[in-house]
């Protein structure tokens, strides 16, 4: 699977547990895992716009509990 594909796999599962009502912690879980995906598909693209969103996503995420 490619990095795009990826991406795109985790955000279908981040909307299923939304619908779902899933806890936030595994929604969060789901959030930290599709910023770091997003972040290789980023660098793989060499799209520097698309990797400063990335890891700040990351960022925030990584400081939600």
């Amino acid at each position: 699977m490619d990095a795009a594909a990826r991406v795109l796999a985790r955000l279908d599962r981040l909307e299923r547990l939304d619908r779902a009502g899933a806890p936030p912690a595994a929604v969060l879980s789901e959030l930290r895992e599709l910023a770091a995906e997003a972040e290789i598909w980023a660098r793989c693209e060499g799209d520097e716009r698309a990797l400063g969103a990335a890891l700040e996503l990351r960022r925030k995420a990584e400081g939600m509990s």
